[in-house]
C-alpha cells in the first residue's frame, strides 16, 4: 500500500475476503476482515509511507474475492495505490 504525503493520516485501507461481488460506499461491507485478528485496528493507515504486509489468512471456500475497502476521511479526493498477491499453501 502506498499512502502520499497528504493524507493526514485520514485515508482507512480494509482488505477483506468475500463470497460476492457487493460494495459498500460508507461503512467496510459486512465480509471478512483479513487483518483483523493480526491487529488492534480493522485497518490500514499511513502518510508518505509504503507499507507492506504477510499474514496467513486462510479463507474459506466460497470466499473467492478480494477487496479493497478506502474510507477517506481527507477533504479532497484520494487516489488508491494498492496490491495484493495470493499464493497457494
Amino acid at each position: 500500500m502506498v499512502f502520499r504525503n497528504d493524507t493526514g493520516h485520514l485515508l482507512r485501507l480494509y482488505i477483506l475476503v468475500s463470497r460476492d461481488t457487493t460494495v459498500s460506499t460508507g461503512v467496510p461491507p459486512a465480509d471478512t476482515n483479513v487483518f483483523a485478528p493480526f491487529s488492534p485496528t480493522a485497518f490500514f493507515l499511513g502518510e508518505g509511507i509504503i507499507k507492506r504486509v504477510t499474514c496467513d489468512h486462510l479463507v474459506d471456500e466460497e470466499e473467492k474475492y478480494v477487496k479493497l475497502h478506502a474510507i477517506n476521511g481527507c477533504a479532497w479526493a484520494q487516489t488508491i495505490n494498492a496490491s495484493v498477491t495470493i499464493e497457494e499453501a
